[in-house]
């Protein structure tokens, strides 16, 4: 699993506990897409996902990405910035660490291999 992966699985799991918790309430999550901002101070990784689901979610993009933020405690990510109406920028930590945090994360059958 590539930190992409890892990353909207953060998402997906962040945007679900928002829903049960009734923050915002939705039938289904909009695909989410990653990117990699043009310039390094702009963050590793970016997603206009709280502005796709604002409509499904009958909610404000800036709540919805602020709610997101809140439930994305994952040892992998230094924070989370909200950038206008509701850009999100993810910070992670070094590469290095991510890496470890990625084989310690794997179940043993598949480290073996």
């Amino acid at each position: 699993m590539d930190i992409k992966e890892v990353l909207t699985n953060a998402i997906v799991k962040a945007a679900e506990q928002a829903m049960a918790e009734g923050v915002f309430r939705g039938e289904s999550l909009p695909e989410i897409i990653l990117e990699v901002p043009p310039q390094k101070e702009f963050g590793d990784f970016a997603t206009n996902f709280a502005m796709q689901s604002a409509r499904a979610f009958h909610t404000n993009p800036r709540k919805i990405a602020e709610a997101l933020a809140e439930r994305m405690q994952e040892p992998w990510l230094k924070r989370v910035e909200i950038a206008g109406p509701g850009l999100s920028i993810f910070i992670c930590r070094k590469m290095s660490s991510m890496m470890r945090w990625q084989k310690s994360s794997r179940p043993a059958a598949i480290m073996a291999t």
